[in-house]
């Protein structure tokens, strides 16, 4: 049998025909990958040159925001005053959260919470009523309030409490008479600042935040048929209380916002930033009574009748909450839970008897 011999010339043929294959076969997988590149950029989480850059959601709110946030920094509630003694409130067109309730004597009060919007500016902070805690608790919120009777102070305990009588390096006095040059009770003069609250989280160490979150969504549920009059929903009037206390909306089309009113219809103003105007307004029918004239019982374990305006629709619901530490959740009449569309939220706790009205 004849042994086949090559030449040297013929062994280098060879060699640099292999080597020739070699470099097509790796440049042309190189090739293809750069072109399937320029057909199909990376995602956001591919971080090349050409991707679109992440987003970040609130997770109050569900709104895209332009700073990263964790997930779970912590949120602060404060109480801030209904009263018509002094209707100017600064800190509430930032709020993320607000929560409507009577506080006693017929008198609502408002919990704002914040975690990634931080104003610079919030108050007056007014007293801590038993009720709210059940409100903030779910949260893992700070709670910021000027003062509370004894029975309160007692609840608070265990609770993440960064009120005036524990914290006062977090609070500060405005002049009695305001930048607009109106005359006010000293209980309506007490301020702070998120930057001061979250410095007193701090040095307490408070420094997480873990809820869960309302779902939010850019393609938000909507009523069963929006075809159907009562669908609609462009004015609201809530029954908060009475009088001047009630409160209206007008849904404005151009913003998906609703702006709100005062009972005797002037608009509800945050005193540096103009009318507010929530993304979303949830009624919620609850059992109250009041305890004398200086307490009001509101219960919120169970669940009840709720009405979810938003995108100018109205979308019936029913409101559950399983414990005082459990958060609040809003269930379609088919028991799916009710997507919100992104945005500030006021929730108002009505009285079963008043009204909750809408129409086109």
């Amino acid at each position: 049998m004849r042994r086949l011999r090559l030449t040297k010339n013929q062994i280098i043929l060879i060699v640099s025909a292999v080597v020739l294959v070699a470099i097509a076969i790796v440049g042309g997988m190189a090739l293809a990958r750069y072109l399937n590149r320029i057909e199909e950029p990376e995602t956001a989480q591919g971080g090349g040159p050409d991707a679109a850059p992440d987003v970040d959601y609130a997770p109050l709110t569900g709104a895209p925001i332009e700073t990263p946030i964790a997930a779970n920094t912590p949120v602060i509630a404060v109480m801030v005053p209904q009263s018509t003694e002094y209707r100017t409130q600064s800190g509430l067109a930032e709020a993320e959260i607000v929560y409507e309730a009577i506080a006693n004597g017929g008198v609502p009060r408002l919990m704002a919470l914040y975690q990634a919007n931080q104003p610079s500016l919030i108050g007056p902070v007014r007293s801590m009523r038993l009720q709210y805690i059940e409100l903030f608790r779910p949260y893992q919120a700070s709670i910021a309030y000027s003062g509370a009777a004894d029975y309160v102070l007692q609840a608070l305990r265990g609770q993440r409490d960064i009120g005036v009588n524990v914290v006062p390096s977090a609070y500060y006095r405005e002049n009695q008479v305001d930048r607009n040059g109106v005359r006010r009770p000293t209980e309506y003069t007490l301020y702070t600042t998120f930057a001061r609250l979250a410095e007193a989280n701090r040095n307490r160490g408070y420094t997480t935040s873990d809820f869960t979150p309302w779902p939010r969504s850019d393609e938000p549920a909507t009523c069963a048929d929006p075809n159907d009059s009562d669908c609609k929903a462009n004015q609201i009037t809530l029954g908060v209380s009475s009088g001047t206390y009630n409160v209206s909306y007008e849904y404005d089309a151009a913003s998906k916002t609703y702006k709100r009113k005062w009972g005797d219809g002037r608009a509800h103003m945050d005193r540096e930033q103009g009318q507010l105007a929530p993304s979303v307004v949830i009624a919620m029918r609850t059992q109250q009574r009041s305890i004398g004239s200086d307490r009001e019982d509101i219960t919120l374990t169970g669940t009840g009748y709720a009405v979810i305006f938003q995108n100018g629709q109205a979308i019936t619901a029913r409101w559950s909450k399983d414990g005082q530490a459990a958060g609040l959740k809003f269930y379609d009449r088919a028991g799916n839970e009710v997507v919100l569309a992104r945005g500030q939220t006021w929730v108002s706790l009505i009285p079963n008897n008043n009204r909750i009205e809408w129409r086109p």
